[in-house]
């Protein structure tokens, strides 16, 4: 399957780089090599993440650092919603 990030999900990725480089850079490199190899992984196994309840949308989580990944499955291709910090309310979005 291909995967395909959203605009949203792209800002979402490089905020989280920005937001860490500024107060650590190493750990900004690893955790983002955390989340685009958490989302390589849906290529092999799309409905790894559980669905979030009746929607159309999936999470995956990265447990190291507390990332949700929100991601759809559609014919062939995986699209790439969002990326959060658990922490956030990231939830209410989809609510």
């Amino acid at each position: 399957m291909r995967l395909i990030w959203t605009d949203e999900a792209l800002i979402d990725a490089e905020a989280i780089a920005a937001y860490l480089f500024e107060r650590n850079p190493t750990a900004a490199t690893a955790v983002v090599a955390a989340i685009f190899e958490a989302t390589n992984k849906l290529a092999k196994f799309p409905l790894i993440g559980p669905s979030l309840g009746s929607s159309e949308f999936r999470v995956l989580t990265v447990p190291k650092y507390g990332y949700i990944i929100v991601y759809h499955v559609g014919p062939n291709v995986i699209n790439i919603v969002n990326v959060h910090h658990g922490r956030t309310d990231w939830l209410s979005e989809f609510v």
